[in-house]
């Protein structure tokens, strides 16, 4: 059997390219092949991992239509509105932000939602999809990725971003050739965020409650196309080959092992718009507690330059840099092999993470470390700009439901005492932190995601 892995972006790369799964492929007979946006640098370097030849050719994309960027766009905000009704959540529409760029952008954005207003019923929400749909076929990259998919006749399309345009265009020409397609859902907030343009044969999910969730909000899409397989980014937790000891990890990173290490994950500017503010809070309510060391790992693909004054002010922080290869566009930007091995050690050896609502909380559940959320405005941060509010409003936080999952940190004076309970009591804060994470992923013991993907391939093709 022949898999095509339509991989869009550096996550991608890391969350399968990186992991056995590719090697479980090959052990049933697989050959690879990689449809991508990717350095050419980083195919040698899956090849050499695995120890296998893997054909790649560029996954290219074209400008479409206007008509049918329109009604692509006006679908996505008439699902949002839909969204936001169904869960009774207006945070929902937060995720249909003010795009900004050229006068013929901001015109379109604009039109968009104003024909979105009007798509109120779910068949004309499917109906401009389909518009979309067909609108696409007449491209050139369409017809380009047709003749792709003919000269290497893959038997099946694998893709590892849901929300890609450039993923939904190569998907689409595998259907029209009958070639079964499977995307993954990208990360746990992504349904409620009408962010799926890969309309696949298969979905792979990663647990009941986003199954449930594809349900609700999909529900044109049929259960059985919808299978459960966990994810593989939790996958690597489990390698013990991955983890050194604490004199190592504190010899390579310039840190004292006799200290208690906490860390600070970075956001991306979105996300988190006074994120360095937040360093500054937890750099100075820690500075006479000298038995901790602040770790700060900033978010792999943004720029930190806004907190180099903080960094400078506190040089006592330690930064462990993500080993990521970036750009400017996030698509091409890449991780490195060796980053999974330097976060598996950074999540195993800290005693607790603090951020603005970051997945961090859940790697770090994996090892049953508590996460600590900053749920308040810091010190210099305007809330006529941002509050957390806008973070923490959104739909995928609610499945926690009364679960308390992580610790909350709801006013600067809170600080110290926190990060003191969850260092010195990592029971209380956060107790249920580990059913949390079995809402959001499936786990099993006795097989890996990685493993459960490579049957689910076979079973398909």
């Amino acid at each position: 059997m022949k898999v095509c892995f339509v991989v869009p972006d550096g996550v991608g790369v890391r969350n399968y390219l990186f992991s056995p799964l590719i090697s479980d492929l090959v052990e049933m007979g697989a050959s690879i092949s990689v449809w991508h946006r990717l350095d050419n640098k980083i195919i040698n370097d899956i090849q050499s991992l695995h120890g296998i030849k893997i054909e790649s050719f560029t996954l290219s994309y074209s400008s479409e239509s206007f008509l049918g960027r329109l009604f692509k766009e006006a679908s996505v905000y008439a699902r949002l509105k839909r969204n936001a009704e169904l869960d009774n959540n207006p945070s929902t529409l937060l995720d249909w932000v003010n795009r900004s760029g050229s006068w013929r952008r901001r015109f379109l954005f604009t039109f968009s939602k104003y024909v979105g207003e009007f798509l109120k019923s779910y068949e004309n929400i499917i109906w401009a999809e389909n518009f979309h749909s067909v609108s696409l076929k007449k491209t050139n990259a369409f017809k380009a990725a047709v003749q792709v998919l003919k000269r290497n006749k893959p038997d099946l399309i694998f893709c590892t971003h849901q929300r890609s345009p450039e993923a939904a265009l190569a998907v689409e020409a595998a259907k029209y050739l009958g070639i079964p397609t499977i995307t993954v859902i990208y990360s746990w907030d992504n349904l409620p965020k009408a962010k799926l343009a890969v309309k696949a044969d298969y979905f792979l999910v990663w647990s009941e409650y986003m199954k449930a969730e594809m349900g609700k909000y999909y529900p044109e899409i049929k259960s059985e196309r919808v299978i459960i397989s966990g994810t593989p980014q939790f996958d690597f937790y489990k390698q013990k080959e991955f983890l050194k000891t604490r004199e190592e990890f504190a010899i390579e990173n310039d840190l004292n092992p006799r200290k208690t290490w906490i860390c600070f994950s970075g956001d991306d500017f979105a996300t988190s718009p006074f994120d360095e503010l937040y360093l500054r809070d937890i750099a100075q309510e820690i500075s006479d507690m000298e038995d901790i060391e602040l770790i700060f790992r900033p978010v792999p693909v943004s720029d930190a330059s806004r907190y180099k004054l903080v960094l400078k002010e506190f040089p006592q922080i330690k930064v462990i840099k993500p080993m990521w290869s970036t750009s400017e566009m996030w698509s091409y930007s890449l991780p490195m092999y060796e980053d999974i091995s330097m976060l598996s050690n950074l999540v195993y050896h800290c005693s607790t993470v603090l951020n603005v609502g970051s997945t961090m909380a859940l790697d770090f559940a994996c090892f049953d470390h508590p996460a600590l959320y900053l749920n308040y405005l810091p010190k210099g941060g305007k809330k006529q700009v941002w509050d957390p509010s806008k973070i923490y409003g959104r739909q995928h936080f609610r499945s926690m439901g009364n679960l308390e999952a992580v610790g909350w940190i709801n006013d600067f004076t809170q600080l110290k005492e926190k990060i003191n309970e969850a260092i010195n009591s990592p029971k209380i804060v956060g107790r249920d932190r580990l059913k949390w994470l079995d809402v959001i992923r499936e786990d099993n013991p006795k097989i890996t995601s990685s493993n459960k993907i490579s049957s689910i391939i076979s079973n398909i093709i």
